[in-house]
């Protein structure tokens, strides 16, 4: 289990049903293996968030390792949203803030749970995560383009639409998103409709660029 030495649960998390500290501590144990985020001597802090849904459907792990200064901080800005959630906090009808402002630490994580406690997916949010060497972005995108998935999924494309065919940098990918090593991500969009992007991410592999994993995705189209 993650080493998490502060949790803080917002308070329409605790007001639910379904929580118990026992449920608490069975999400924690099923979260993926992580880089050790005590491996600098930072500490790592748990954020445990809900989705603005009562019921909610997803509760968000927000896992941080933070130095010192930034992790005053931060406590400082959740004491504060703890404040402000309390006031905002009357009646169920009436939304409230989360725990997405806070400063992010320099390991950065994200894990989303359904409320029985089953771990949907787990992400890298950290601030570097766009931060790739062009030389590795270059070795990774010549390989991609030879690949026969590539080839496959941009045979026959025949929308107009801008991203369609285009390959975009979503950064850096850990194991906990490829089930294998470190990657870097990238998403080729192949369709477009009823205002929808889909497409395959491509997971290039951090120690030799080549393509390993693959998996579709839909998402809005921002224009």
């Amino acid at each position: 289990m993650i080493a998490t030495e502060n949790t803080w649960v917002h308070m329409r998390v605790r007001q639910q049903e379904f929580f118990s500290e026992r449920w608490l501590e069975e999400c924690k144990s099923a979260l993926p293996s992580l880089p050790d985020l005590k491996e600098t001597g930072d500490e790592s802090y748990l954020l445990v968030d809900w989705d603005h849904h009562l019921p909610s459907r997803n509760i968000y792990f927000r896992i941080n390792k933070m130095n010192e200064q930034i992790a005053l901080k931060a406590k400082e800005d959740i004491s504060y949203i703890k404040k402000t959630i309390g006031k905002q906090n009357l009646f169920p009808e009436f939304d409230t803030s989360d725990f997405s402002d806070i400063k992010m630490g320099s390991e950065s994580y994200v894990a989303r749970f359904n409320i029985k406690g089953e771990l949907q997916d787990c992400r890298l949010i950290s601030e570097w995560k766009q931060t790739v060497d062009q030389e590795i972005l270059n070795q990774c995108l010549s390989r991609i383009i030879r690949h026969k998935t590539y080839i496959a999924n941009t045979k026959d494309l025949n929308s107009t639409h801008p991203l369609v065919g285009r390959i975009a940098l979503i950064g850096w990918a850990a194991p906990c998103e490829t089930n294998t090593d470190w990657a870097i991500e990238f998403w080729l969009t192949t369709k477009f409709k009823g205002r929808q992007l889909s497409g395959i991410k491509i997971y290039s592999s951090a120690k030799d660029y080549e393509p390993k994993v693959f998996k579709d995705f839909t998402a809005p189209s921002p224009f």
